[in-house]
């Protein structure tokens, strides 16, 4: 885990190198901030598979990139947002958003997410980006700290959803929505499939399709077979109306 630091990561890569290995599978934490450390590692011969974000000479360098449009998944979110609140808000809403300031990529979502408020024609007051740094407790106390009245929260990964849904639960505020841009497995479906009065939607980033590509990239390479420059994995929003499309473990 690079822990959200480029040092961090860099020092782990270059030990990587050290010892030898096979393949490098690395999720950047920023395009450029272990730039260093993977051009030593394919001078060395080492092939690199790039996951979830992006190295900015992956393209050149690395075996594959896989990973998801980071913009569409704001661009894809933003869309069910407008559409949710013209049928129940009258096109009006007030929104905390929950981001990630050291990700690159996270960013990004958020791009394509107030690129279709903008051109909505709703409207939109945003009074508040708070930097949970994907972490759950540090959203918590974020929207527990808020004072103004809020409609919806908006976290660019679902760690900052939960913690904000924990955070409205705790003071037992059922009126506020949460929406997470990236988020997959039992806990936000099962959300979802209970149809909470807090969680209302989120883009599912399937994981195990992620990890078969990543998987199937590497076999390929060691195989001597022709690997795609970059996948990127389809993406859906989930509510309560679709998520047995995407999840069935539930109790």
């Amino acid at each position: 885990d690079g822990d959200l630091n480029d040092e961090t990561q860099t020092k782990q890569i270059e030990n990587y190198i050290a010892n030898q290995v096979d393949m490098i599978m690395v999720d950047p934490i920023t395009f450029d901030g272990s730039s260093v450390a993977l051009n030593k590692a394919v001078d060395a011969g080492i092939p690199i598979i790039i996951y979830d974000g992006y190295w900015n000479e992956g393209a050149e360098k690395a075996i594959t990139t896989v990973t998801w449009d980071q913009k569409a998944t704001g661009t894809l979110t933003g869309e069910y947002f407008i559409n949710y609140i013209r049928e129940n808000c009258g096109g009006k809403a007030t929104i905390v958003e929950l981001t990630n300031a050291v990700s690159t990529h996270c960013q990004e979502r958020f791009v394509g997410l107030h690129e279709v408020f903008d051109a909505s024609g709703c409207e939109i007051e945003i009074i508040g980006l708070y930097d949970s740094e994907g972490n759950r407790e540090k959203a918590y106390n974020a929207i527990t700290a808020v004072v103004e009245p809020f409609d919806f929260v908006i976290s660019d990964v679902d760690n900052g959803a939960q913690g904000a849904v924990a955070a409205l639960q705790m003071v037992g505020n059922t009126d506020v929505k949460v929406l997470s841009m990236g988020a997959y497995g039992k806990e936000p479906f099962s959300l979802l499939y209970n149809e909470d009065p807090n969680y209302l939607a989120c883009l599912n980033v399937d994981a195990w399709v992620l990890a078969q590509w990543i998987i199937d990239g590497a076999i390929d390479h060691f195989e001597g077979k022709a690997v795609p420059t970059q996948t990127n994995i389809d993406l859906f929003v989930v509510d309560s109306s679709n998520v047995t499309d995407f999840w069935s473990d539930f109790e």
